[in-house]
């Protein structure tokens, strides 16, 4: 699964943002009973979405965001675009947010490498040693 962000206003206070999930079945076999998940991080919110490919795709009732996929042939992708509002309070630019996304089937995958993407927005790299030290 792979993710990319569309903010053509910028990351600013109540502006619109679109999450665009792309899925494929780069396996040889028919993969049956595919569940994508998208963990939609809170400073985005009244979400909406649409769906685009050949892959029948189904939110799962009561859940934000759980979709099943039926059957995804060899070779059939498709799209998920998510769009929300950045909220009204975003202390920008210093915030950061994290989008996580997964796949996952009900058969052996040869390649689970690729079945787990995250998207962060103003993320900033922390020396893990000095946080465990008090420092």
């Amino acid at each position: 699964v792979g993710q990319a962000l569309d903010a053509p206003q910028g990351l600013a206070p109540n502006t619109p943002v679109t999450i665009t999930l792309t899925f494929t079945n780069a396996g040889p076999g028919v993969e049956n009973g595919v569940v994508l998940t998208d963990l939609l991080p809170a400073a985005l919110v009244d979400p909406s979405v649409a769906y685009y490919g050949p892959a029948d795709v189904t939110l799962e009732e009561g859940t934000t965001f759980v979709w099943t996929i039926d059957v995804l042939e060899p070779g059939a992708s498709g799209q998920i675009a998510i769009y929300a509002t950045l909220i009204a309070d975003w202390p920008e630019p210093e915030v950061s947010f994290i989008n996580f996304a997964r796949i996952a089937a009900q058969t052996y995958d040869h390649e689970p490498s690729n079945n787990i993407s995250w998207l962060g927005v103003n993320t900033k790299k922390v020396y893990l040693p000095l946080i465990l030290k008090g420092y």
